[in-house]
C-alpha cells in the first residue's frame, strides 16, 4: 500500500476510534520516515484522543517547533491543554491556529469556549463572531455556534429550516431541545428530549441531557435515575459519576457522594474535580479531618491550587502556615492565573491573614477579592428596593388574613430567615439536635414557587388572584419537593435560607402551620462577615459594603412589615443574645415552634449530620463569643459602614 493510502488509512482508523491500530499503522510509518512531519502530528492527534495527554504533549511541541507554521497541531496542543484546564495556556494556541490559519473555524470556536472559561466574555464573543463568519448557513455546526453566542432566536429558527430540510436529523432535534431548554420551556425540551431519546434508544446522549435538564431545575430525585441509566450503559465514564456524586450532594446523600467521587477517582485518578469534590462531600459529613486531608492534597494539583486555598480557608478549624501563605502570595502575583483564582486566593490569603492578626493587610486582600468578585455581576440594589416596596404595598392586613386551609400538621416546616452570616447555621444546628426535628438544607423550591407569583410589578402581581384552594396546592407542591431532603421523616424539618425573608407572608398563606424564624446579628458584623466570604453563587450584594448596608436596611424593612401585619408570627433571635445567655435562648426558640425542652439541644456541637454552609465547622463546636464585635478590628476601614447604620437608626 501506498503511503497516500496508508495515511487516508490511519485517519479513517480514527474516525471509527480504532486508535490502537490507527497508532500502530502511523508508528510504521513513521518508522520508515521519521521526519515526516505530517505523520507526527498525526501522531499526537492519536495520542489526544486516546487520553494520553503528556505522550501527545511531547509529539505536538515538537512539531510546533519544528514546523510553526503548521496550525493544526497547535489547534491540537489548546485541545490539550484545555482538557488539563489550564485555559490559558490554551487560549495562547488557539490564537496561534487563528494566526497561522484564519480559515480554521474550529480554533476559533475553542478559542471562544476557552476565553467564557477565563471570564473574557468581550474576546469570546469576538472570537465566536469570527467562528460564525466561517460557518455555512442552514447547517448544525451553524445552530450551535449562535446557540453558543446566546442568540437563541435566531438559532431556533436556523435550526427550524434545518429540520424542515432534515426531518429526521437527530443531531437538530438534539439542538433544538437545548435551545427550548434555554428558552425556558422546560416540558417542551423534555418532551422533546424523550423523543430523541426513543430514536436513538442505544446513545447515551439524550439520557445526559434528560438527566441535565433535571438538574437545571433542581429536580435531583429524576436527575439521579437518569444518571443512574446512563452509569449502567457505561460504568467506566468517570464523568457520569462525578456528575451523579455532584447531584447526591446536593440533597444531602453524602455518603453515596463521596462513594461517587470515589469512583471517579479510580477511573480517572487525574481528575481535579473529584478531588475537590471529595473533599466537599467529606466536609459535608462533618468529617472535618479528613476533609482538610483530601483539600491538602488537591494543594499540589495547579489547576486547582487557588479552589483548594479557599476551601481550606473555609475550615475554621484551619489554619495556613507560613510556606502556604507565602505560596498563596506568590501565585496571586503571577499574571499567569485566572480572574477566578485570583479571587479566591485574595479571600484564602485574607482569612490566613486574619489568623495571624494582621487585620489591616488581609482587609485590603478582602476589597481586592470583592471588587473583582463584583465585576461581571449584574445587581440592581435599586430594583429589590422597589420589589420590597411592592411587597409592602400587596402584602397588606386584607391579603394576609386569606390564605390555605389548615388541614394537617403532620409536617410542620421551620423557615429560617435573615441576612447571610447572622447565625442562621448555629439556629439551624440547634432545632437539628432535638429529635422530632430534622436539618434539610438551603433549600430552593419555595423561592422557585414563589417568584413567579410575587412578580416584580405591582401590575401583575398573581398571588393576589390565587383563590384558597390554590394557596392549599402550592403548599403541597412545596411539600412534594422538599420530601426527598426529609430522610428521617419527623415531624418538623427545617428550610434554612435567609434570602427567603421577602417572602414571609407568602409562607404564611400557602403553609399556615409553618414556624418563622428571623435570624439577626450586628448590621456590622453581618455586613463585615458577608463581605470576607466569597459565597459559591449567589448573594450578588455581598461584594459592596454600600450594597451590604442598603439590603441590611431593605431587610429591616421587610421584617417590620410582617410584624406588623403577622404580629407574633416571626420570632427574632439575636446572636448576641444567643452567644450571651445560650438555654435562655433555646427555650425560646423551642418554644415558638411548639417543642418541648430538650437538653440535646443545648449540647448542640454533639450533632452529627450533613452540612452545607460556610458555618458548618462552626456550629461542631461549642458557642463561642469571639464573632461577637469582630468588625473592630477593621474598624478603620469601616467609618462610612458604621455612620450609616448610625444615621438610619
Amino acid at each position: 500500500m501506498q503511503p497516500d493510502a496508508q495515511f487516508k488509512k490511519v485517519i479513517r482508523l480514527i474516525s471509527e476510534d480504532n486508535l490502537a491500530q490507527a497508532e500502530a499503522v502511523c508508528l510504521e510509518l513513521l518508522s520508515s520516515d521519521p521526519a515526516d512531519i505530517n505523520l507526527s502530528a498525526l501522531l499526537g492527534a492519536i495520542l489526544l484522543k486516546g487520553g494520553r495527554l503528556d505522550e501527545a504533549e511531547s509529539i505536538l511541541l515538537d512539531v510546533t517547533r519544528t514546523t510553526p507554521t503548521f496550525a493544526k497541531p497547535h489547534q491540537d496542543l489548546a485541545i490539550l491543554y484545555a482538557n488539563r484546564e489550564d485555559y490559558l495556556a490554551a487560549a495562547k494556541y488557539f490564537r496561534l491556529a487563528t494566526e497561522i490559519d484564519p480559515q480554521l473555524s474550529a480554533a476559533f470556536s475553542g478559542l471562544s469556549h476557552v476565553l467564557d472559561r477565563l471570564g473574557d466574555d468581550r474576546a469570546a464573543s469576538e472570537a465566536r463572531d469570527k467562528y460564525l463568519a466561517l460557518v455555512p448557513a442552514n447547517t448544525l455546526e451553524r445552530v450551535i455556534a449562535l446557540h453558543h453566542k446566546g442568540d437563541l432566536k435566531n438559532a431556533r429558527i436556523e435550526c427550524g429550516r434545518l429540520l424542515a430540510e432534515q426531518p429526521e436529523n437527530l443531531g437538530a432535534m438534539r439542538r433544538l431541545a437545548l435551545i427550548t431548554a434555554d428558552q425556558g420551556s422546560f416540558k417542551e425540551a423534555e418532551r422533546m428530549f424523550l423523543r430523541v431519546n426513543s430514536l436513538a434508544p442505544d446513545s447515551i446522549v439524550a439520557v445526559m441531557d434528560l438527566a441535565n435538564l433535571h438538574l437545571d431545575q433542581h429536580n435531583y430525585v429524576v436527575a439521579i435515575k437518569w444518571l443512574q441509566q446512563a452509569i449502567e450503559r457505561e460504568p467506566h465514564d468517570p464523568g457520569m459519576h462525578f456528575k451523579l456524586a455532584q447531584a447526591q450532594l446536593r440533597i444531602g446523600y453524602g455518603k453515596e457522594a463521596l462513594a461517587g467521587y470515589s469512583e471517579c477517582l479510580s477511573l480517572n485518578p487525574g481528575d481535579t474535580q473529584a478531588l475537590l469534590g471529595r473533599g466537599n462531600a467529606l466536609r459535608t459529613l462533618g468529617r472535618g479531618d479528613e476533609a482538610i486531608i483530601a483539600y491538602q492534597r488537591c494543594l499540589d494539583e495547579p489547576a486547582i491550587f487557588a479552589d483548594a486555598c479557599w476551601s481550606l480557608s473555609s475550615m475554621r478549624t484551619y489554619a495556613f502556615s507560613d510556606d502556604q501563605l507565602q505560596a498563596m502570595i506568590e501565585e496571586d502575583d503571577t499574571a499567569d492565573k485566572t480572574k477566578q483564582a485570583a479571587t479566591l486566593l485574595d479571600f484564602a490569603i485574607g482569612k490566613a491573614l486574619d489568623d495571624r492578626g494582621k487585620y489591616d493587610a488581609a482587609w485590603q486582600r478582602y476589597v481586592a477579592g470583592n471588587r473583582r468578585q463584583r465585576e461581571g455581576i449584574h445587581y440592581d440594589g435599586v430594583e429589590f428596593e422597589s420589589y420590597i416596596g411592592n411587597l409592602v404595598s400587596v402584602y397588606d392586613e386584607k391579603l394576609i388574613t386569606r390564605g390555605a386551609r389548615l388541614e394537617s400538621t403532620d409536617v410542620i416546616p421551620i423557615f429560617i430567615v435573615g441576612m447571610p452570616r447572622s447565625g442562621s447555621t448555629l439556629l439551624e444546628q440547634i432545632l437539628a439536635s432535638h429529635p422530632q426535628v430534622e436539618a434539610t438544607a438551603e433549600l430552593p423550591y419555595l423561592r422557585e414557587i414563589a417568584t413567579p407569583l410575587n412578580t416584580r410589578s405591582l401590575d401583575a402581581f398573581p398571588i393576589i388572584e390565587i383563590d384558597d384552594d390554590g394557596l392549599h396546592s402550592l403548599g403541597q407542591k412545596y411539600l412534594e419537593a422538599t420530601a426527598i431532603h426529609r430522610h428521617e421523616q419527623l415531624p418538623f424539618f427545617v428550610d434554612k435560607l435567609p434570602a427567603n425573608f421577602p417572602y414571609v407572608g407568602f409562607i404564611h398563606k400557602i403553609l399556615p402551620q409553618a414556624v418563622v424564624i428571623d435570624a439577626r446579628r450586628h448590621p456590622v458584623d453581618t455586613c463585615v462577615a458577608n463581605f470576607r466570604q466569597l459565597f459559591p453563587q449567589g448573594k450578588e450584594f455581598s461584594y459592596d459594603l454600600f450594597e451590604l448596608s442598603e439590603m441590611y436596611w431593605q431587610y429591616l424593612r421587610m421584617m417590620a412589615h410582617w410584624e406588623s401585619v403577622l404580629p407574633g408570627k416571626v420570632l427574632t433571635v439575636d446572636y448576641e443574645n444567643v452567644v450571651a445567655d445560650t438555654e435562655t435562648q433555646i427555650r425560646v426558640l423551642l418554644a415558638h415552634c411548639g417543642l418541648e425542652w430538650d437538653i440535646a439541644c443545648l449540647d448542640f456541637s454533639q450533632t452529627k449530620r450533613t452540612f452545607s454552609t460556610a458555618s458548618s465547622e462552626q456550629v461542631q463546636q461549642p458557642i463561642y463569643k469571639e464573632s461577637v464585635g469582630f468588625w473592630r478590628h477593621y474598624e478603620k476601614d469601616l467609618a462610612e459602614l458604621v455612620e450609616s447604620f448610625t444615621q438610619e437608626a
